[in-house]
């Protein structure tokens, strides 16, 4: 092992979020968070790159799909988020605009981010970040997943929506392994081919009911930006390196 890679593994090994406290309540295990201002390590500040692109989007897009306003959204985050390469690193690629800083999805929820920032996080960002913060967070209220999800819940389980001590209804995470091996075998270049193949059958087959017809060319459309965004994400990183 090179004296750069045992750098670069020591160097990854440092926590960034400091160990929960494990408590055992009613026979299940819960997990619960130190205090606040010692939840994560001294200088961890939030990041807005990832936030205010995805909102700056999504403001731009109100009358277009929704598969295209999120491949839109991706292509801004990628297109305009700030890069690094750290020292020494071999492989290169970031979530934040610095080592150890700390990404927002106010497209996943509101309220718990409204709260914390004007609680017991609100170290996290500096008073010059808080009008930012409230900006983004306006724009997601209402629109979030949690609070669609509030609005599509049967009336009669809206009380349930929180947890109560024995149900809990939250819209779940979708969690995917993407297929490395395809793109290793055809390359991000051989994947576009195939999609605009599949557009220009599309095209070519009249059986297709028009919704059916719509929606799919829209999702083929979003494809086709999602990766040439993601082949213009990696020429950054070139010409940075």
């Amino acid at each position: 092992m090179s004296t750069v890679t045992q750098e670069l593994k020591r160097r990854m090994s440092v926590p960034r979020q400091r160990e929960t406290v494990r408590g055992r309540v009613k026979g299940m295990v819960e997990e619960r968070a130190r205090p606040e201002e010692e939840a994560y390590l001294p200088g961890t500040k939030v990041c807005f790159d990832r936030a205010r692109l995805i909102t700056e989007s999504f403001q731009q897009t109100e009358s277009e799909p929704m598969v295209i306003r999120w491949a839109k959204a991706i292509a801004n985050v990628l297109d305009n988020m700030t890069i690094y390469i750290g020292e020494g690193e071999r492989i290169v690629g970031n979530i934040a605009s610095s080592p150890g800083a700390l990404p927002l999805y106010p497209e996943r929820y509101v309220d718990w981010l409204k709260q914390a920032f004007n609680d017991g996080y609100r170290h996290l960002i500096t008073d010059e970040e808080r009008p930012i913060l409230n900006q983004i967070l306006d724009y997601w209220t209402g629109k979030n997943i949690i609070d669609r999800a509030k609005q599509m819940c049967p009336k009669g389980l809206k009380k349930y929506f929180r947890f109560n001590g024995a149900t809990w209804f939250v819209q779940p995470w979708v969690i995917f392994e993407p297929n490395h091996q395809m793109v290793w075998e055809k390359g991000l270049g051989g994947i576009i081919k195939e999609v605009e193949w599949r557009l220009g059958e599309l095209d070519r087959d009249l059986s297709l009911p028009a919704d059916e017809y719509i929606s799919r060319k829209n999702v083929f459309r979003a494809m086709l930006i999602a990766l040439k965004a993601t082949i213009s994400f990696i020429q950054r990183y070139a010409k940075l390196a």
